[in-house]
């Protein structure tokens, strides 16, 4: 199985690795995908807020929930 790594200066590397390997590296991606899902899902920007709009009105009712 091939591993693809991405640099941030824009080289990619592939490596050959065993399937086993190739299994546990494609699960603790999926596994870290997830958690940055529902962090994203969970934390709000206030940044993000419209004064009187939409985002002022759910930022209440999450307060209100604790």
């Amino acid at each position: 199985m091939k591993i693809k790594y991405a640099f941030l200066d824009g080289t990619v590397t592939e490596v050959e690795v065993s399937d086993e390997i190739g299994a546990v590296i494609i699960d603790s991606r999926k596994a870290e995908h997830a958690q940055d899902e529902r962090h994203r899902y969970h934390c709000y920007s206030y940044d993000a807020i419209d004064y009187e709009g939409r985002g002022v009105r759910c930022l209440r009712r999450i307060c209100r929930r604790g």
